[in-house]
């Protein structure tokens, strides 16, 4: 069975982006059942974590979805700034803890280096007689700053 948002980090990082109506109409409509899997059982609580996931820009997970597998999610933005996805990694808990304040730092980049890496290719530009995108000057930089940026964030976690 698939977890519901409310229960996976990736997921929260998600409704904590939704306008307070949109989050209502989700929640009114999630289960409070305690027979399943993910109980929705204190709204007040969710509410107060999604609150802490858009002033620190991330969502932690420790096995509270999967017992053991814990995981970081962070926003991934469009060009507006909009949460538009989320971006995880998950681990083993004895190895997350071990490395969760690189991992949080490190998801922070990538999500941020993806972004970058996005609006670059959207600011490419199509050759008359080519068929194949061909970068510009501004977006290449753009492109090749963004990987080394990913390249930095994951060579400090290892």
């Amino acid at each position: 069975m698939a977890a519901p948002a409310h229960a996976v980090a990736a997921g929260r990082v998600l409704l904590a982006a939704l306008p307070v109506t949109q989050l209502d109409s989700i929640l009114n409509r999630s289960t409070a059942d305690p027979e399943s899997d993910f109980p929705l059982t204190d709204r007040d609580a969710l509410r107060t974590e999604l609150e802490r996931i858009r002033h620190a820009g991330y969502a932690l997970d420790h096995g509270t979805g999967y017992p053991h597998i814990c995981c970081v999610a962070a926003p991934m933005l469009d060009a507006a700034g909009e949460v538009e996805a989320a971006i995880a990694t998950v681990a083993p808990c004895a190895r997350f803890r071990q490395k969760e304040p690189a991992l949080v730092t490190a998801i922070l980049a990538v999500a941020r280096a993806i972004g970058d890496l996005r609006l670059a290719g959207s600011e490419r530009e199509v050759g008359s007689e080519l068929t194949h995108r061909v970068p510009n000057a501004p977006a290449q930089a753009a492109f090749d700053a963004a990987l080394a940026e990913i390249t930095e964030a994951m060579s400090r976690v290892g």
